[in-house]
Order: C-alpha cells, then structure tokens, then sequence
C-alpha cells in the first residue's frame, strides 16, 4: 500500500526510458500457492496489521499451502475491542503474479541530479523521513516499507542493476469491500465493564460473580444494552443525489428568501377547529390568493356556493356539488373543487357536525333547531373488494344507477346508496323510518359536541344501526328487512336509557324475528358503551372537582395560620 501511495507521489517517466536487462527472456514461475490480502488500511507498522487481520494463528490457517483455508478473512479495526464489529473479506479467484523485485540499497549519500560534484552524508534523512511520517504506534517504518518514493526513482536511476524475480501465482484474493458497523462506546457503561470483568474473559470462577441488580422500581440511571449490530447495510448504496429541478429560490411577502416546490400542488387550507372550540372563524384565512386571481370557472363556482349557504348554513362536500346548477362543478373536477371550500366556510374535525362545511361565523352547536345539520360518518368496504362480490353484472347494475342518481347521492332513502360519499346529514335523511325516529322532541338541554350533538344516545345509536343496516343490504345486494320491522326496533327502545330503565329495554313480543332482535343488540350495545364512557368521563370530572376543593382548603388553611401567627 505504501508503494501505491509512492507511485502517486512521484511522477513516472515514459515506458521507454526505464529497461530492465534479464538473462534469459523468459521466466520461471515456481509452482506456490499463494494468497493475496487487500487491506483497506495503509500498513504503517507491520505488526499492528498482522494483528488486525487476527494474529498468526489466522493467518496460517488462511494462507495454508494446500489452498483449503477459510473462505474469509477477519479484519479488526480495533483488535482487542469485542465492542468493534469485524470486517469479512470476499474470496475472489484471480491470476496474478507476484514478482520480487530488488534495487540497489542506498547509501544515504546524495548530489545534485546532473551535476559532477562529490556526494555528501545525509545524516538527515531517516530522521525527517520518520518525523514526516511517523508510524502509528510511534514507531519507524518496518523495513522494505518506503515513506518517500525512493524505491521507485531507484528502479529508474538504477535499471542495470533493478533484477526482477517471479515468486509465484496468486490465486486467490481476499478483498474487503463492505462498510464497517457502528461502534457504541462502554466505557462509561458499569453493565458492559461488569460483563467485560466476569463473563468475556470466560472463566467460570469470573462468571459466578456476575450477578443482575433485581431490585425493583424505576431506577435513577437505566442503562440501554447496544444491540448486536447497528446497520444493515454491509454494501455501499450509490443515492446519486441531485437537484430536484422543481426546486426554486424565491422571495416571500417580507424579502426573505427560502426554497419552493413549484411542481406540488397548492394544498387546501380550510380551516378545522376542535368539537369543543370556543372560539370559531369569521373569515377565509387572509394567506388564501385573491378570489380574483382564480380561474373563472372556480370564482363562478364560490359564488354559487355562497349563495347556497345563505339558505342553508351547513353542507356535506357531496351536497354541494349537487345542489350547485349546471354542469360546471363536475367539469372543473375533485381536484380543483377542493380549493373553494377554504374560501366559503369552515369544519369540524370530530364531533357531531364533522367534515361538514359550515358558513363562516355561524355556530351550529348555539341551538337545538341546528340539529338537522348534524352529520353521521360511515366506514365502507374498499371498492375492489366490494367489486369482486358483486360481479360483473350486478357492478354494471350498480354503476348504471349511480350514474342516474347522482344530483341525489346526498340523500338517504334507505334503498339506493353512492359510494362517493360516506357522510350524511339529518335533513338529507328521507327514509320514513328514520325521519320519524330524528322528528322527536326528547332533546338535550345543552349540545353534546363530542359526538351525539342535541339528540340523546338512544336517538343516535338506533339511527347508526338502522342506516348501517341498510347501507350494507344495498352495497352487498342482501335482502333488507321490511319498514315494519325497522320500525317496531326503532320503537321499542326509548331514546334515553338509564340505569333504572335499562333491563327493561328490550324489543318484546312472541313475533320477533332473529333479525329484528339482532338488531336490538346491536343498538343496546351502543347504549352501553357509551354509558361506560359517559361514566368515565363524570367520575374524572367529580375527581378533578374534589382535588379542586380540597387544594382550595389548603389555602384557605394556609392564610388562617397566616394571619395567627401575624
């Protein structure tokens, strides 16, 4: 290595100028085994080399002259360190010849190059040579190591007397091209010294006096062990990383300057607050481009929505698009239409009224008359899934009437459904059944933002479970049950299930069917999942409420004694 590093050092004359004179014009190759090792390393003190590579010991079972040694070789970067992963070389088949070749020693003696003057003593040269290059140990080079070049200006100041002798065939190579791991130091870490000091010396008095601490609790110092190995990647993986050329320099509203995408599309800034705001917005968002700088097609199509949000304050996305006259909604398409929402209203992320667009400035959560905005989501098959059980015809069928119904797919029947929505609201509902069930007049007195808004739970669960019920039967092509039957399980439970009323909730009768009484289950598994949740949220609040008055009859407490000892 050290010989590779000479050649580019010092600069090599034409092939035609150095001649070397043999005795014979041919060579004799003797008949040796001989095996190659590529080290990584620049090898300044040949002893540290050897033992990186595993000592002798592993160096004679590797370099066996019967050519039956290990497939790898071992390389240690920190030999002596079993923290310090190795390296494994790669057994390459070659043919290459190792020549030996010998120049004239030197002398130490140097002149002038091309003049007749006496050589003079350098006394000098070893001593700056090692002080240029100092091995890595402190040591001068191994002997035959050159630091400077000189055995290559010797083969060419001296090509009489350079000989070159053939050692043999190298047919085998072991090479290392993989990355090294990572190396955690313990130096710091009492666990890993403790294992050093008793279990890797393997020495089984050491080992008895390993011991774990098995005390119990959370610990002031805990100590995370190093896994095995760090990466994964033993080969170098070429990124090849370049500008993206949609990357641009540009200058913002108040002269700074930042990088910009120019080819990801604007994202939608509709504003979305909590269920439990207080605080609700007036306004687009003053960032938004002007309405007067958007295509005319989209301005047309704000004001039509925002016209439409006069009458009615609350819309699903999908009962906009329909209600909006013409065809021009549907020409501009999904990913243009989704930019005008953030400039007529805003929406709830949870709660009764989620994903709805709400006119700005208007809160549906103020009165109960607002409760026929109320929104309820379902979740849908993927639609490859619902494809394959349908089959051809039957998803021919289905997209036919789609496409008939498609101004209408934001209202609920209770027969046909579109799969471009999954959300609808209590006035789109026109099932009788279920209109009859949202009609009554047992509200709550305060809104329940969360999730059932001013209907009680009972209202809400029979309603999710009748509409999921009917979903499903349209969706999948199963027989629907009949308006009397939704109807007798809708009525026969109460919309408010208490405690005390509870057992007694129930769909009674000889003539119950098998689905009608599922159904029931259902709807009282509802109730009861949301009473337990009720519950916990009450017992939390009372908690926080007695840890308030006792921290307040503490002070109280403090400021008495205050003022008797004042």
């Amino acid at each position: 290595m050290e010989d590779a590093a000479a050649i580019n050092q010092v600069p090599a004359d034409p092939p035609s100028q150095i001649q070397y004179h043999a005795q014979d014009s041919r060579y004799s190759i003797p008949r040796q085994n001989i095996v190659s090792i590529e080290h990584p390393y620049i090898i300044r003190n040949l002893d540290r080399g050897i033992e990186s590579l595993g000592g002798i010991p592993k160096l004679r079972l590797l370099l066996r002259e019967d050519g039956n040694g290990p497939s790898q070789a071992h390389l240690y970067q920190k030999p002596g360190n079993r923290n310090s992963k190795p390296l494994h070389s790669q057994l390459v088949q070659t043919q290459d010849l190792l020549l030996k070749i010998t120049v004239p020693k030197r002398t130490g003696r140097k002149r002038k190059r091309g003049s007749d003057d006496p050589f003079r003593d350098n006394c000098d040269a070893s001593s700056s040579s090692t002080a240029a290059n100092p091995g890595s140990s402190g040591q001068p080079p191994a002997q035959g190591i050159t630091e400077d070049g000189s055995f290559i200006r010797s083969m060419r100041d001296n090509p009489e007397r350079t000989t070159i002798d053939p050692v043999g065939l190298i047919n085998q190579t072991h090479r290392f091209r993989s990355l090294p791991d990572f190396v955690q130091s313990t130096a710091d870490s009492p666990f890993m010294q403790k294992m050093q000091e008793t279990i890797l010396p393997f020495d089984f008095q050491k080992m008895k006096e390993f011991k774990l601490d098995m005390s119990k609790g959370i610990q002031t110092s805990n100590e995370i062990i190093p896994p095995p190995r760090w990466s994964q990647a033993a080969v170098p993986f070429q990124y090849a990383y370049r500008q993206n050329p949609g990357v641009s320099t540009v200058v913002d509203r108040r002269g700074n300057l930042h990088t910009e995408n120019t080819q990801i599309a604007p994202r939608s800034k509709t504003q979305e607050v909590a269920a439990d705001a207080l605080q609700i917005p007036t306004g687009p968002s003053p960032d938004l481009p002007s309405i007067s700088t958007l295509e005319p097609a989209l301005q047309r199509s704000i004001a039509e929505a925002k016209k439409l949000l006069r009458s009615r304050p609350v819309f699903t996305r999908r009962a906009l698009g329909n209600c909006i006259p013409g065809d021009e909604w549907r020409s501009l398409g999904l990913n243009v239409t989704k930019y005008l929402f953030q400039y007529i209203g805003y929406t709830f992320n949870g709660g009764a009224y989620q994903k709805a667009i709400i006119r700005f400035g208007f809160d549906p959560r103020a009165a109960p008359e607002n409760r026929i905005y109320q929104t309820f989501m379902f979740m849908f098959e993927p639609r490859e899934r619902y494809r394959r059980r349908l089959g051809t015809g039957q998803r021919a069928a289905r997209t036919r009437t789609e496409q008939e119904l498609r101004r209408e797919s934001h209202l609920f029947d209770g027969v046909n459904v579109s799969r471009d929505g999954k959300i609808w609201q209590v006035c789109d509902v026109t099932d009788p059944v279920l209109r009859e069930v949202l009609a009554t007049k047992n509200l709550r007195e305060k809104c329940h933002v969360e999730s059932d808004g001013w209907y009680h739970h009972g209202t809400v669960a029979k309603v999710r479970t009748i509409m999921k019920h009917k979903i499903h039967a349209a969706l999948k092509g199963t027989q629907r049950l009949s308006d009397e039957s939704y109807a007798k399980v809708a009525f026969s439970l109460p919309d408010l299930i208490t405690k005390d009323n509870r057992p007694f909730a129930k769909l009674t009768g000889d003539g119950a069917s098998s689905d009608e009484i599922a159904l029931v289950n259902r709807i009282r598994t509802l109730y009861h999942s949301k009473d337990l949740a009720d519950d916990a949220r009450e017992d939390t609040e009372n908690e926080n409420e007695v840890e308030n008055a006792e921290e307040n009859e503490l002070e109280d407490l403090e400021d008495i004694l205050d003022l008797g000892s004042d």
